[in-house]
């Protein structure tokens, strides 16, 4: 019976005046056009141009069972058993579900083109049936998980005309080897309604030599959207994926990634994980490495003012801390979308993957003093010198200032000459092209013993250079010379 019907051929259809099979309604017969065969013994029709005028639509989408569609076609003028059509302009479609991937292991997307009882294998994915649904959920489930260097990209994309794809939901990056938010599966949802849907599994890869494998479902209805929680924690839009698995020596070269910004700002903060590329294993990110983040307000053709032009409202260059793991908070200014771009000449051999993540309540730009922020990170330098230098302290990072909380010098000499120390600001390791930050502390005459010289308690600024700057102290020494230096500061 299936193959009774070609896209195109003319059928009769018994429906009532509100465009139902019910059959204690005032049935009218209404000519149609077969579009295609569905999922579960439906299919699809199209009704005749005299409904064109109706809420200004030209051709009107309805879903049959295929039994009553054959029946409406051979009894043309009799009324047919009571069932339950979809006139898909206003009432909502059958939920339909599918399996669309078993065990895949490389990337993949889904056809466009729809084939019935379809069963996916890996490397053959099945596509997602469209029955004017407009709700949709993928969840998705990994076997033989990666122990070191996962990376993922799943999303799902949708398109108007079959050709230009585009993706309506986050992106899935979460391997769920064990329980995710409760569960041993995780999920994506979307919404909106349009002439095709694809799943597309962008990459998937183990840096350590595993082989895992996705297998993932597709669920598609009109009802209402599951919220952003439990197994779909990954639709939370606040979690942005920025880059995934990239050279740092491709950072010129690396195209520039625009977002939505999630909450009409650009506060948050970039989470950035460096690693060998050969294993996975995690490694200090390369010196120099920046992101450049630049809030639009109107994103058009070409850099400019009004009328068609880019509208930015702000533009920062984030260095990032050449250590394992960093977070470079984001300062907020209001914008519509954020471009990143990168810079850095990067290390062979080490990628890294960026994620930014919104803050939905942003503080004020005012910055609260580091030293007396709870939540500063303060680091500390120990040091003895015993000669007259200059001593790096804090080596400079683009974008990043170093606030001094507090220092206690120990200071011993003998003899006719006193140790000194004073302390700077410059460019690199050697503090070239030096500004001096602060006074100049002595030891004094000492026949025997020490000075000490405690200055500042920690919880307050004493000193800070100017952005990007390192930090040194000058010493000159006298006979048989110590200096014990102890240095807090805040860095970022």
């Amino acid at each position: 019976m299936a193959d009774r019907f070609k896209s195109g051929d003319p059928v009769k259809v018994m429906l009532s005046k509100k465009h139902t099979l019910a059959a204690d309604d005032e049935m009218v017969e209404h000519a149609a056009k077969f579009v295609r065969y569905l999922p579960d013994e439906w299919a699809e029709v199209e009704l005749d141009s005299h409904h064109s005028i109706d809420a200004g639509r030209k051709v009107f989408t309805l879903s049959v069972p295929i039994s009553q569609l054959v029946a409406a076609v051979l009894l043309l003028f009799l009324f047919v058993a009571p069932a339950n059509a979809q006139f898909l302009g206003y009432t909502s479609p059958q939920t339909v579900n599918a399996k669309v991937f078993s065990g895949q292991t490389t990337a993949a997307v889904t056809p466009s083109s729809f084939v019935n009882n379809c069963a996916p294998t890996n490397g053959a994915p099945c596509s997602i049936p469209n029955i004017g649904q407009s709700i949709h959920s993928v969840t998705y489930s990994i076997s033989s998980p990666c122990t070191v260097g996962f990376f993922m990209d799943l999303r799902l994309e949708a398109s108007n005309d079959g050709t230009n794809w585009f993706s309506i939901s986050q992106d899935g990056t979460d391997q769920n080897s064990g329980s995710v938010q409760g569960s041993s599966s995780a999920g994506l949802t979307a919404i909106g309604s349009y002439a095709g849907y694809r799943l597309n599994l962008v990459s998937i890869s183990c840096l350590n030599g595993g082989t895992p494998s996705v297998t993932a479902f597709y669920s598609g209805t009109s009802t209402s959207a599951p919220a952003p929680a439990d197994l779909f924690y990954q639709s939370n839009p606040y979690r942005k994926l920025i880059l995934q698995n990239q050279p740092t020596t491709n950072a010129v070269t690396q195209p520039a990634v625009t977002i939505g910004a999630p909450n009409g700002n650009t506060a948050g903060a970039l989470y950035i994980s460096c690693f060998i590329a050969a294993n996975g294993s995690t490694t200090s990110c390369p010196a120099a490495m920046t992101v450049t983040v630049t809030g639009f307000i109107a994103f058009g053709a070409s850099i400019g003012g009004g009328g068609g032009g880019n509208i930015t409202s702000g533009f920062n260059v984030y260095g990032i801390n050449p250590t394992v793991a960093p977070v470079t908070q984001i300062f907020s200014v209001p914008a519509i979308s954020m471009t990143f771009s990168f810079g850095g000449t990067g290390t062979a051999g080490v990628s890294w993957s960026i994620y930014y993540l919104s803050n939905s309540t942003p503080s004020s730009n005012f910055v609260a003093d580091p030293c007396a922020t709870s939540g500063s990170v303060k680091k500390n330098v120990s040091i003895n010198i015993t000669t007259g230098a200059t001593t790096l302290l804090v080596l400079g990072v683009v974008q990043q200032t170093t606030y001094v909380c507090e220092i206690t010098l120990d200071m011993t000499a003998t003899a006719a000459t006193a140790d000194t120390i004073f302390f700077e600001q410059g460019s690199g390791a050697t503090c070239t092209a030096p500004a001096v930050l602060s006074g100049t502390f002595s030891s004094g005459l000492l026949s025997a013993g020490a000075t000490v010289i405690p200055i500042g308690s920690g919880t307050s600024t004493i000193l800070s250079g100017t952005t990007g700057f390192s930090l040194c102290a000058v010493s000159a020494v006298g006979t048989t010379p110590n200096i014990a230096l102890h240095f807090v500061y805040v860095q970022q």
